[in-house]
């Protein structure tokens, strides 16, 4: 079990996962090299939004099967990006900082969400489910998918 944040080199989740069967990973790179240094490995499981930084080919090659399912932190990932949203129209981190340096910020204005209108780019998983949490605030819409 690996308990440190850090992505691993390939050097290094060669040595990790030499004589391993199995591995679940996260953002650590696999391809090629890798698998040509993991001779054990047939099965690969993803914990991560996305396949990127998998090289499928490579994985085929190597008979190695791929487990992932598309959406497993749509929910995270759609709230950080509503509070991002919150955070630009109403500058508490640009607030935050400047009471931190011992001034308090004279113009203190902020926007709200609601009644603004919101575009989308990409209504994957988590786009389908931004537009689901914004559904409260009141915003318009602007995307690219009907729903159903």
């Amino acid at each position: 079990f690996k308990d440190t944040p850090a992505k691993f080199t390939e050097d290094e989740l060669i040595s990790f996962l030499d004589g391993c069967d199995a591995a679940i990973i996260g953002l650590d790179g696999i391809n090629g090299r890798v698998l040509s240094s993991l001779p054990k490995l047939k099965t690969l499981i993803c914990s991560s939004i996305g396949l990127d930084h998998v090289d499928p080919a490579a994985c085929r090659g190597h008979g190695v099967r791929v487990a992932w399912k598309a959406g497993l932190y749509r929910q995270s990932v759609a709230e950080l990006t509503i509070s991002l949203m919150i955070d630009a129209l109403r500058k508490s981190t640009s607030y935050g900082r400047a009471l931190r340096d011992g001034n308090w910020p004279i113009w203190r204005e902020g926007r709200h969400l609601q009644g603004r209108t919101v575009g989308i780019h990409g209504c994957g998983n988590i786009g389908k489910r931004v537009i689901e949490l914004l559904q409260p605030f009141g915003v318009g819409i602007h995307h690219g998918f009907q729903q159903a």
